[in-house]
């Protein structure tokens, strides 16, 4: 069952103990599938300028990768 920790919270909410058990939670149910992930663009990580300015713009719908 996923996020057995409740209530979930968010990390500046919680004590680190917690935030590490939701985390694991979190990750967890995306591994096995419960949870999707919607990436809406990739950007090396020596683009953030332009990653933030795609995001200010709200070019990309889901979440913005940077690539080491």
């Amino acid at each position: 069952m996923p996020f057995p920790h409740a209530p979930f919270r968010l990390p500046a909410q919680c004590d680190p103990e917690t935030f590490r058990l939701n985390a694991a939670d979190l990750f967890n149910a995306i591994n096995e599938g419960h949870v999707a992930v919607d990436i809406g663009a990739r950007f090396p990580l020596n683009d953030i300028v332009e990653a933030h300015r795609a995001a200010e713009a709200r070019k990309v719908a889901g979440a913005i990768v940077m690539d080491a």
